[in-house]
């Protein structure tokens, strides 16, 4: 469960939960694995595939940070589900923003500008308000 307390969140190259199963099987079959047990145990399938509660993300403040050309962690993967969280923050009516900013010509890398734009939303959203 998301914890309630938290209204701010910057994520920098990665993916939304709900995304992980998606992620992780692209993985584990461009490596030949079988994405079954063991290596996708039950639990934690139960854990990734339980949908976020409804509501959680309304009155969020997130900055989602990503290399445009990261092959480790690719935006793609997880784009549905942050277009979803992206529409349930904006549409909550508490308030809520949401920005998804793709880096281009960057892989799976943290940039001085990623950091930037980090500290220019944490003073926006955490500091001056």
């Amino acid at each position: 469960m998301l914890e309630p307390r938290i209204d701010i969140a910057i994520p920098i190259i990665g993916l939304p939960w709900p995304s992980f199963p998606v992620y992780l099987k692209a993985r584990a079959l461009s490596m030949g694995l079988d994405f079954a047990p063991p290596l996708y145990p039950p639990a934690l399938r139960q854990i990734l595939e339980t949908p976020p509660p409804a509501g959680c993300f309304d009155g969020k403040k997130i900055l989602s940070i990503h290399g445009a050309s990261d092959t480790l962690v690719p935006f793609d993967q997880g784009a549905a589900h942050i277009a979803e969280i992206q529409r349930q923050v904006e549409s909550g009516g508490k308030g809520g923003v949401m920005e998804v900013w793709k880096k281009p010509g960057v892989g799976h890398a943290v940039t001085p500008d990623m950091l930037e734009r980090t500290g220019e939303w944490v003073w926006r959203h955490a500091l001056s308000e």
